[in-house]
């Protein structure tokens, strides 16, 4: 009767132990599921800095990303000391990358932007990748 109850005792205490390690440990955050472009949707306020050509390039702007690919935004930018503004459009992708992160591209007539996500897409950090042009772009959703 006791060889019983110890093995009883014994497997009780070894399922606990073995729930109770599976419960401490963390369960990791899977990204896949959601980088896709549906994280881009709204209105994101936005400024860059750098380079375009041979002359110093300041923005800011508010984007608009529908959720499904595309964009567009509104700008006010000093360029090589002159003042303009405009307004563009374009795609975008998202994917994952390999960490597990969020990445993708921001395309426009003329070129491309390279893209990472943070805070699950409520902020984005941007390099300009054409020839020639040096400039880093933050935008923040509104």
């Amino acid at each position: 009767m006791k060889r019983k109850m110890f093995g009883i005792v014994t497997v009780v205490a070894l399922a606990l132990l073995v729930v109770g390690i599976r419960a401490s440990r963390p369960v990791p955050k899977v990204l896949a599921a959601t980088c896709s472009n549906a994280l881009l949707s709204g209105y994101y306020g936005a400024y860059s800095f750098g380079s375009v050509g041979q002359s110093g390039w300041d923005q800011v702007a508010v984007f608009f990303f529908d959720g499904v690919g595309s964009w567009n935004n509104d700008a006010w930018q000093m360029d090589g000391g002159n003042l303009g503004s405009g307004s563009a459009n374009g795609s975008y992708s998202l994917g994952v990358s390999t960490n597990g992160g969020c990445q993708g591209t921001i395309s426009f007539s003329g070129g491309s932007i390279r893209i990472v996500t943070a805070s699950s897409g409520a902020e984005v950090y941007a390099l300009q990748t054409s020839t020639g042009d040096n400039f880093i772009q933050v935008l923040k959703k509104q």
